[in-house]
């Protein structure tokens, strides 16, 4: 190698590397101990930046990655490279003055337009759906008109995961309607396949962060037997408590 070349190999090898820049990512509706927990797992990822939250009114954090987004109609949505949606169950216990604001259904495709308005490319729409519904091709199907016409919206990626959403315990009042909703809820613990029984939410929510992370561009739908296929990949032994969400 001759000196002039010696050089030139050196000069490339001291010259610094730009850094990688990192995407960034939506977060609506992450209400719930579901949401929460979708919005611990984001944060504490290496995989973006920063990570968007809507938020109904300011709300303090300590990591870096969270920025809030005021959901007010006028504050514009950031640039985004994904976004994820969560929808919150009616019966999902949520305070008043909580300042995430849930995501009801109806307000699903609107979230979903304003994301790929911001340029997001990934879409991934988290529907919990309940345990008997799991049985049915439901699971595993597009279910609704509005998950049909996100199909129209133009993401590159789609991904619908419906993990199993858990009866609130809070549903049924008085002594014997709370009995009879306990023993239908311990029949049903027995009945149904473990697969598609309600999981811990940090469980369920490591297991959606990993689906995205692997999901190809196109459109998937993943129950919760898919859910409970990935879990066993890090922990066959998971344990399955129900939790509210």
């Amino acid at each position: 190698m001759s000196p002039t070349d010696l050089d030139s190999a050196l000069a490339g090898a001291l010259r610094p590397v730009p850094p990688v820049r990192l995407p960034e990512a939506l977060l609506i509706g992450a209400a719930g101990s579901l949401g929460e927990a979708m919005m611990s797992g984001l944060l504490a990822s290496s995989d973006y930046a920063r990570i968007h939250v809507g938020v109904d009114r300011p709300m303090p954090s300590t990591s870096d990655r969270f920025s809030a987004l005021r959901l007010d109609g006028t504050t514009p949505w950031p640039p985004a490279r994904d976004a994820f949606l969560c929808e919150t169950p009616p019966e999902a216990p949520v305070r008043d003055d909580a300042p995430i604001r849930p995501l009801s259904h109806p307000d699903m495709l609107a979230a979903a337009r304003r994301a790929r308005d911001a340029g997001a490319r990934r879409l991934v729409l988290v529907a919990p759906l309940g345990a008997l519904l799991q049985l049915s091709t439901t699971a595993r199907t597009l279910g609704h008109r509005d998950e049909v016409e996100l199909l129209s919206l133009g993401f590159e990626t789609v991904l619908i995961v419906r993990p199993t959403r858990p009866e609130d315990a809070n549903a049924a009042r008085g002594l014997v309607p709370g009995l009879v909703r306990a023993a239908g809820r311990a029949l049903a613990h027995i009945m149904l396949p473990t697969a598609i029984q309600p999981m811990r939410a940090s469980t369920v929510a490591a297991a959606i962060l990993t689906a995205a992370a692997r999901v190809p561009p196109g459109v998937a739908v993943m129950s919760a037997r898919e859910i409970t296929a990935i879990v066993a990949e890090s922990d066959p032994t998971a344990g399955r408590p129900r939790r509210r969400w």
